[in-house]
C-alpha cells in the first residue's frame, strides 16, 4: 500500500473463561473511544458476544460500528483464508476453484495452527491497514478477545508453528510478518485476566509463567477482575468474630455479615498467592461489580477504571468537552 505506514497498539487480552474477557475487552474499548480514539474490537473462533453488550445484532466477519467510534468484528480462520486467497489469486476462475475443492476446509484445520494463523493475519491486516483497507484513516487501538488460558499460548504461538513447520513459502512469509508484530514491544501487549478464586488463579500462574518462557511478547499488568471491596473495618471484623453466640433476630443479620468477610478474606489470600508467585509482574484490581445485564454507563465506569491504569495520560473525559 503506497504512502507512509503507520501502526495501531494492539492489545491482546486472554483469561480463563468466565473471568470477563470479554467485558473487560468491551470496557476499555468503550472508553477509549470516548475519548476520540478509533477502537477495533476483535473476537476469534466465530465469537459474537461483543455487539450484544452494545445492543447490535452480531458483527460477523465485517467491521462493524457498535457506538461512536468503537468497532466490532468476528474473525475466523476460513473466511480469513478466504480473504488472503482472494487478495492473493488475480484469477478469479483459480481462486473459486481453490475455496470450492473439498480439500480446502480440510487443510485448513489440518495443518496445526494454520486456521489460527489467517485469523491472526487478518488481525495484522487491520493493524496495518486500518479501516477496510482504505487511506482514511486507521484504527488507533485494535482490542483482542483472545482464546482462553487453554487455548490461548497456541493461538499465540502460530506463527512460530507454521515457521518451522513449513519453513519456506508465502505462508511462512506471512507467519513472520505476523510474529514480528507480536514481539515487537511497542505495539503489542497481552493482559492476562483472572479472578481471585484458587482454580483461575492458578491458570493464570501457569499462563503467565508460560508466556515468558515460550512467548516474544510484552506482558501488560495483570488484571484480577470481580474483587470484593471491603465492607468492614478491623474493629467490625473483630468484632463479628468475637461473639459467636448472638441471639436471634440478630444472629439472621450478622451470619451474611461473616460470609461476606470470609470472602474476602480468601479472595485476598488468592490475591497474596498471585502476587507471590508473579514477583515481577504489575496488577490492576477491577471491583466487583454486580449488574446481572450490563448496560453501556456499566462498561464505561469499568473502562474509566482501568484506562489510567493502561495508558498513560488517560483522562476518560469525552473528547470536546
Amino acid at each position: 500500500m503506497a504512502g507512509k505506514e503507520t501502526y495501531s497498539p494492539l492489545l491482546i487480552i486472554s483469561g480463563k473463561g468466565g473471568v470477563g474477557k470479554t467485558t473487560v475487552s468491551a470496557a476499555l474499548g468503550l472508553a477509549l473511544a470516548r475519548t476520540g480514539k478509533r477502537v477495533l474490537l476483535v473476537e476469534v473462533r466465530g465469537e459474537n458476544r461483543i455487539p450484544p453488550l452494545f445492543e447490535k445484532s452480531p458483527a460477523g466477519y465485517a467491521e462493524k460500528e457498535i457506538a461512536p467510534n468503537l468497532y466490532s468484528i468476528s474473525v475466523t480462520g476460513e473466511d480469513a483464508a478466504r480473504e488472503y486467497l482472494k487478495i492473493r489469486l488475480i484469477v478469479k476462475l483459480a481462486y473459486e476453484t481453490l475455496i470450492e475443492h473439498p480439500l480446502f476446509q480440510f487443510v485448513i484445520e489440518a495443518i496445526p495452527g494454520l486456521a489460527d494463523l489467517f485469523s491472526l493475519g487478518k488481525i495484522w491486516d487491520l493493524h496495518r491497514f486500518g479501516h477496510q483497507r482504505q487511506k482514511r484513516w486507521r484504527y488507533d487501538y485494535i482490542i483482542l478477545d483472545s482464546p482462553p488460558t487453554g487455548q490461548g499460548i497456541p493461538f499465540l504461538r502460530a506463527p512460530e508453528v507454521i515457521i518451522s513447520t513449513l519453513r519456506l513459502g508465502p505462508v511462512v512469509m506471512e507467519a513472520r510478518k505476523i510474529q514480528k508484530l507480536l514481539s515487537d514491544k511497542s505495539q503489542t501487549r497481552l493482559l492476562i485476566m483472572t479472578i481471585p478464586e484458587e482454580m483461575a488463579v492458578s491458570e493464570a500462574i501457569e499462563y503467565w509463567k508460560r508466556a515468558k518462557n515460550e512467548l516474544d511478547i510484552l506482558l501488560g499488568p495483570l488484571i484480577i477482575n470481580n474483587v470484593l471491596p471491603g465492607l468492614f473495618s478491623p474493629e467490625e471484623k473483630k468484632w463479628l468474630s468475637g461473639h459467636p453466640g448472638i441471639p436471634e433476630p440478630l444472629a439472621g443479620l450478622v451470619e451474611p455479615a461473616r460470609i461476606r468477610i470470609l470472602r474476602e478474606e480468601n479472595q485476598r489470600e488468592e490475591i497474596n498467592r498471585l502476587k507471590e508467585e508473579i514477583r515481577w509482574g504489575k496488577f490492576v484490581e477491577v471491583p466487583l461489580f454486580s449488574q446481572p445485564d450490563w448496560e453501556k454507563k456499566d462498561l464505561l465506569e469499568m473502562g474509566n477504571l482501568l484506562g489510567p491504569e493502561l495508558f498513560p495520560g488517560f483522562s476518560g473525559k469525552i473528547k470536546g468537552k
